[in-house]
């Protein structure tokens, strides 16, 4: 009778492990749905990040299910950004080894990807903060005034799984 009680439970504890990583799944797979909608409104910060109104786009900056309490991304700042400055984004990872590798991409005026140069440690633990130049979201002529307009910026780990993303509008 043991036995078969044992069987049960691990039975149980095996099913629920299973419907749990599903649910993370599914999670994840809506989260990315959500993230790859064209870019409407932004969370407005000032020079130092502080949020002065993120009223326009709630979904902003919104930390994937896979990474939830792992990592902490700030919103970009300042947004809006001037056309040639930089825009700066803070990251937080809580532990070793949790993401060891950190990408930045956008979709250009033709859909296609385009990824953005950092200096991002391998295996990042702790604080980092990346400067994006705003001019960096043009693929026409390389000229900041391109790039004016409201662009997606996406952050995914080395496996394409995406952690948040964040709408930059540029003056």
């Amino acid at each position: 009778m043991k036995s078969s009680s044992s069987i049960t439970l691990l039975t149980v504890a095996f099913l629920s492990l299973i419907f749990v990583s599903c649910s993370s799944n599914d999670a994840q797979q809506k989260f990315e749905e959500e993230a790859y909608s064209e870019p409407s409104g932004f969370t407005q910060t000032d020079v130092q990040g502080k949020i002065i109104n993120n009223n326009d786009d709630a979904d902003d900056w919104r930390i994937s299910p896979f990474y939830q309490s792992l990592i902490n991304i700030e919103p970009a700042y300042p947004n809006p950004v001037t056309a040639g400055d930089n825009v700066y984004i803070d990251i937080y990872v809580k532990g070793e080894e949790i993401v060891s590798e950190i990408q930045f991409f956008y979709f250009n005026e033709q859909h296609r990807t385009v990824y953005i140069p950092t200096s991002i440690p391998s295996n990042l633990n702790g604080y980092y903060q990346v400067r994006i130049d705003s001019g960096t979201f043009t693929s026409l002529n390389n000229t900041p005034q391109n790039a004016v307009g409201l662009h997606r910026l996406f952050i995914s780990d080395g496996n394409n799984n995406l952690i948040t993303y964040g709408d930059i509008k540029i003056e």
